[in-house]
């Protein structure tokens, strides 16, 4: 049994259970974002297919597949969003994330080379002063070196940009 509610919730009853969810989730889950999160391939090119500007789509938070993608390090799931139109400077509205930024900030350097190869820059700044090298900084994986010495030697530039805290990029 399900009940509409008038604040934008749907609530589903089953067996003496409830969930509510809200209708910024049913898009989610329906929406190409949750095809990029789940690394479906076929479900992503279904949607572009039906809509090609899908590519470009906001979540609730202002999240395009693609930052999903990246952040995930799912290179199919970019190389389908980027061949079909994807950008790969979306900034997002509060915190000026990009797609670099989080395979950056997750140590995912193929991916940062696959969002470079597709003009993605790695100078724009999030909402702290941040680009690309600080946020290949952040995080102490085992990728973070190869992912610092990547956009380091590649971008030599970044080395010297300080974030809103007058914070130079350095690994830890």
């Amino acid at each position: 049994m399900a009940k509409d509610d008038p604040q934008g919730c749907c609530q589903h009853v089953t067996a003496g259970s409830s969930t509510t969810q809200t209708l910024f989730e049913m898009e989610f889950e329906r929406g190409i974002w949750m095809a990029a999160i789940e690394n479906n391939l076929p479900k992503l090119n279904e949607m572009i297919v039906k809509d090609k500007s899908c590519v470009n789509a906001r979540d609730s938070s202002d999240y395009t597949a693609l930052h999903y993608a990246a952040r995930a390090g799912f290179l199919e799931i970019m190389t389908a969003l980027l061949d079909n139109g994807a950008n790969p400077n979306a900034q997002t509205a509060s915190g000026k994330v990009t797609p670099l930024h989080r395979a950056a900030y997750m140590g995912h350097i193929e991916a940062i080379k696959l969002l470079t190869r597709y003009e993605a820059d790695p100078n724009l700044r999030d909402s702290d002063g941040k680009n690309a090298l600080h946020k290949s900084c952040e995080r102490n994986t085992k990728n973070a070196v190869e992912c610092f010495h990547y956009l380091a030697d590649n971008y030599p530039e970044l080395r010297n940009a300080k974030d809103c805290k007058g914070n130079l990029p350095f690994l830890k």
